[in-house]
């Protein structure tokens, strides 16, 4: 049915359509949705824009709104070598906007870009919240969120006092996690309240998680792969010992979930199931 998992939002499953037959000697670039509690699904265009490649997609959906999801996708312009040999190629004038698809019209529309600030394409600077999209501007200065027209409703500052690890979402909040620049085993999560801004709501050093000479080292210190939908938890990957940690700020006690071979940080997706027949999933098993 597909191949590798993109995304995951409120019980719905992102996954490249790696068996989708195009015309022509290359496939031609696809998804599939799916419902794994139903075992319902339906595949999904991709981009056909001349001249433009797909960064990053994301998955949108919210069965308390509508029944119906949306698939995101962010578009670079393609340069070849000689592109970046001229005066101005920059990385900032790559990004050419957002292909929007919707079940309910069963169309994709392309969404020019038109706000000083591009998004970062990875999936743990992006999320779906409170119907809106929420990324990371490139400059790791902000929050932008959009509707799903592609328009910017507003941009969250964020603070400047780290490297950004994952922004996401959990029991109706939006969270903020970043690491200290002066400190690499300090993990601050912000969570954003009522007023617009974010607050600082925990912070974990995670050097006696993370203890050994082989981590001072290679200065890997674990990563937050997620936070936890419903839960007071973070997840973080110690990728040197290739584990997956669940870290309880409640409790301030962490413990190791499973062992995970070769497994790049951004391929955590959390999964909640939902048991909810969509006619917009029109596929059994």
């Amino acid at each position: 049915m597909g191949g590798g998992v993109v995304d995951s939002c409120n019980g719905l499953v992102l996954l490249n359509n790696s068996r989708n037959s195009g015309s022509g000697s290359e496939p031609r670039p696809s998804y599939v949705v799916c419902n794994p509690a139903t075992e319902k699904w339906t595949t999904v265009p991709g981009s056909t824009h001349a001249g433009k490649i797909c960064t990053a997609s994301i998955l949108c959906f919210d069965p308390t709104v509508s029944p119906n999801f949306h698939v995101v996708q962010l578009l670079d312009r393609e340069f070849d070598e000689a592109d970046e040999e001229e005066d101005w190629f920059t990385e900032e004038n790559k990004f050419e906007g957002f292909n929007i698809y919707s079940s309910e019209t069963g169309a994709c529309v392309f969404h020019p870009h038109n706000s000083h600030w591009s998004p970062v394409a990875h999936r743990s600077r992006m999320t779906f919240f409170n119907g809106q999209l929420h990324f990371v501007t490139d400059d790791d200065g902000a929050v932008a969120a959009l509707d799903k027209k592609g328009q910017t409703r507003r941009v969250i500052p964020v603070p400047r006092s780290g490297e950004v690890q994952l922004i996401g979402h959990s029991q109706g909040r939006l969270f903020y996690a970043n690491r200290d620049a002066r400190n690499a085993s300090k993990l601050s999560i912000y969570v954003l309240g009522e007023n617009g801004c974010l607050t600082l709501k925990h912070c974990v050093d995670t050097s006696g998680m993370f203890a050994g000479e082989e981590y001072l080292q290679s200065g890997l210190l674990g990563e937050v792969a997620a936070i936890h939908p419903h839960g007071d938890s973070i997840f973080l990957f110690d990728s040197l010992q290739g584990r997956l940690m669940s870290y309880g700020m409640g409790s301030r006690r962490g413990h190791v979930i499973r062992s995970v071979e070769e497994s790049p940080l951004w391929s955590f997706v959390p999964y909640v199931p939902v048991y909810l027949e969509m006619a917009a999933l029109e596929n059994s098993k």
